[in-house]
């Protein structure tokens, strides 16, 4: 831990050359901040050698405040794209219309693991995710200017957790983007001298009703 408050805490990482097999050592930081209705997390990394970082944080939501699955929560993201996969979850390099247009409405049964590529930009300060329980009238606004969102709808969890039982938006770089040059401003690679920069703010507060 570096530093600590009230309202934040700054944690960093020491990574040494070859640790998981990856070239370079790697320093990165991470700041956790909370206020009156936000939470935001930054997150910083540099090295003294090429390698790849890419960042992203991956809570698991429920906005219902009770034992629940997440299949009445809304949500509505800004994207019109989604990454196709092949073996494994893994990218295969297109990316396909979204056939289910996430525009508010509630998730249902469906299941996700998939990156759904956004439409807007970081400085647009347009909400690139919305998610709602309206039962109880929490809503969360995620604001990234990463450009994609892997869903995950924790299908795949077990014992001691439920499945479904929690929602994951992870503002991220497209994954996979390594073997993907075509894909537009999504490299991550690091080299000396760089410092790859991530930050997710949520807004959270309760509709009318």
């Amino acid at each position: 831990m570096e530093h600590h408050g009230p309202s934040e805490v700054e944690l960093s990482l020491e990574s040494d050359h070859l640790d998981q097999g990856f070239p370079g050592r790697v320093e990165a930081t991470v700041r956790f901040r909370v206020a009156p209705g936000e939470l935001t997390i930054e997150a910083s990394a540099s090295t003294d050698a090429p390698t790849i970082v890419a960042m992203t944080s991956h809570p698991y939501w429920n906005l219902s405040g009770r034992p629940s699955n997440i299949d009445d929560h809304h949500l509505g993201v800004e994207a019109s794209h989604v990454l196709e996969v092949g073996d494994g979850l893994i990218p295969t390099g297109r990316m396909e219309p979204l056939d289910r247009r996430f525009d508010g409405r509630a998730l249902g049964g469906v299941p996700w693991d998939h990156c759904l590529v956004l439409d807007c930009s970081g400085g647009s300060g347009t909400p690139a995710a919305v998610l709602s329980e309206p039962r109880s009238g929490r809503r969360m606004e995620l604001f990234t200017s990463s450009p994609g969102i892997q869903l995950y709808t924790a299908d795949s969890l077990g014992p001691p957790f439920e499945s479904r039982a929690g929602v994951c938006l992870e503002a991220q770089l497209l994954p996979d983007a390594i073997h993907h040059p075509e894909w537009p401003d999504t490299s991550p690679v690091l080299s000396p001298g760089e410092r790859s920069t991530w930050r997710i703010r949520h807004r959270f507060d309760v509709m009318a009703r």
